[in-house]
């Protein structure tokens, strides 16, 4: 009886595409981390009204005195002015004495991160939030290097998708797909 049911499920054109429907499922589930950037990809498609670029309000240059925590850091500009700006879309743990001492840790690790990767060192600054005149969020770049990516790509900031929004599709889905990879690789922050 079971060969006769066999026999009828695999001769029909139904029953095939059942068992490749099958096989796929099963596959994409074995190699799901392969598909990460797609999902990630998918989940910023989602949102509205995508722009092609980062808005930009100003790009300053300027050299890092001090990294305040794993997010926010203080650089002298070309008019000696100092800059206190924060790594805009990252949320890096607190550092705070009120925190947890595991949460505090890990504000430790991600300030001794950002310390090591830009203490005075020549950055550029590209604006995309002015809380004030000398105060704001922004993309940190260190040569070619993105600050922003590098801090989610070892796990040491986390990415807030409230704050990416007004990111260009490219750079939310980079962010995305680097917040996924350390929480697969349990790297940084994920870690725990």
């Amino acid at each position: 009886m079971f060969y006769t049911i066999r026999r009828v499920i695999i001769s029909s054109s139904a029953g095939v595409a059942f068992c490749c429907a099958f096989y796929l499922a099963w596959f994409t589930y074995e190699r799901r981390e392969v598909f990460m950037p797609l999902i990630s990809w998918f989940r910023t498609a989602r949102q509205q009204e995508l722009p092609q670029t980062t808005p930009v309000v100003v790009s300053l240059q300027g050299k890092v005195t001090k990294v305040q925590d794993g997010g926010t850091l203080v650089f002298r500009g070309p008019s000696a002015s100092l800059y206190r700006f924060g790594l805009a879309g990252l949320v890096a743990p607190n550092l705070n004495d009120k925190a947890d001492p595991a949460e505090r840790r890990r504000g430790q690790n991600s300030h001794l991160f950002l310390s090591n990767l830009v203490s005075n060192q020549t950055i550029k600054l590209d604006v995309t939030f002015l809380a004030s005149k000398q105060a704001g969020l922004g993309i940190l770049y260190l040569g070619g290097t993105n600050v922003n990516l590098a801090m989610v790509e070892s796990g040491m900031a986390r990415v807030n998708p409230d704050f990416i929004k007004n990111f260009s599709f490219k750079d939310q889905t980079d962010l995305m797909t680097a917040e996924a990879a350390a929480k697969s690789h349990k790297m940084g922050i994920w870690a725990e």
